[in-house]
């Protein structure tokens, strides 16, 4: 099996500060310092939470999240 966390290389992945995971684990913008349109959203433990879209400037939008519980 291939880890989630390895899955869509070719999207740059993020590391987000504890509140910035909590915000994407739920579905909300984040603000992040990325150039990308498609980025990977990562806990500190670097477990994967989301794959973002560009919502704006520096803002991404979750589009899929994966459930926390796992």
């Amino acid at each position: 099996m291939i880890p989630l966390e390895e899955l869509l290389p070719e999207f740059p992945a993020v590391v987000l500060s504890d509140s910035a995971a909590k915000a994407a684990s739920h579905g909300n913008r984040v603000q992040l310092d990325a150039d990308a349109q498609w980025v990977r959203l990562l806990d500190g433990t670097g477990r994967l939470l989301a794959i973002a879209e560009r919502a704006g400037q520096d803002l991404y939008h979750p589009v899929v999240v994966l459930n926390s519980q796992a």
